[in-house]
């Protein structure tokens, strides 16, 4: 070597042993992403399964009343606030299972909004009456109001003609209105627990 050449430095063990695992993990990525037969590759991270075939993704329902902690009780003010946010928001699904607070024994006449609820929870609570405005809730399929202490329904509920499943176990009550036989997509009722004296034809 001639003098005032310069030597090149070698590159560290540790620096060398580095470039090594990572081309050899671009490397084994590039297997993967071009081998069908390769059960794990980067296909995952799109989104698609084993299979190589995309993962379908299950339409979520709007939901109302999940963001609430499963231990608070709701006043009736927040209640008629959390149905106008639903309204709003157009939920598909309102959950208020033994959410209410024990004091609450009437709904608020706003949960008539709820016109785009298809699911509605209301068991486990002290309710003892319906509003009349419940009757606006034409898209709900599926109502579900066991364990409460409710008496009697407004005449007005014969217009919710699109439940299907109607669950009214552990009541008070003694009677149905006669329009409640206009519910003709009736799939499920439950009438169990009540005290019932008469009921419509």
């Amino acid at each position: 070597m001639e003098r005032g050449d310069i030597k090149p430095a070698s590159p560290s063990p540790s620096k060398t042993l580095s470039v090594l695992v990572a081309t050899a993990i671009h490397l084994e990525l590039v297997r993967r992403e071009n081998d069908p037969t390769s059960i794990v590759g980067v296909g995952v991270a799109r989104g698609e399964n084993f299979s190589g075939n995309r993962k379908k993704k299950k339409k979520k329902k709007r939901r109302c009343g999940a963001e609430v902690n499963s231990n608070e009780k709701l006043s009736l003010l927040k209640v008629a606030s959390m149905i106008e946010n639903s309204a709003k928001s157009g939920a598909e699904t309102s959950d208020l299972r033994g959410k209410l607070m024990d004091q609450i024994e009437w709904l608020p006449t706003s949960i008539g909004k709820l016109s785009s609820t298809t699911e509605l929870d209301l068991s486990e609570n002290k309710i003892i009456a319906l509003p009349p405005t419940i009757s606006n809730l034409k898209s709900v399929t599926k109502l579900d109001l066991h364990s409460n202490q409710l008496m009697n329904f407004p005449d007005s509920f014969g217009e919710l003609i699109n439940i299907t499943d109607l669950d009214l176990h552990a009541n008070n009550l003694k009677s149905l209105p006669p329009s409640i036989g206009n519910l003709k997509n009736m799939v499920n009722l439950d009438l169990s627990s009540n005290h019932f004296t008469s009921l419509p034809n």
